[in-house]
């Protein structure tokens, strides 16, 4: 029923509190890619999400179609989409 919701929150429970630096997340089509970022990144910037966390923001290094790469609290962090 809500698989693709649990899987964002699934991504951020590894960006935020696993040892996980490089995170795959497979799609069936660039649609469906391009609204998954859509939704890490609102989440990300989202702002009690940067009150407890950090801006990940600051600390983007690349923001691509297919991919994520930012440091957030010292971590860096690398989302594949494909």
């Amino acid at each position: 029923f809500v698989k693709t919701t649990f899987l964002k929150y699934v991504v951020l429970y590894a960006v935020f509190f696993s040892h996980k630096q490089f995170i795959l997340v497979i799609c069936a089509n660039d649609s469906l890619v391009k609204n998954f970022i859509a939704d890490i990144t609102f989440f990300l910037s989202s702002p009690n999400m940067v009150a407890i966390f950090g801006n990940w923001g600051i600390g983007s290094i690349k923001s691509t179609q297919t991919e994520l790469e930012f440091t957030i609290n010292g971590k860096f962090i690398k989302i594949r989409f494909s």
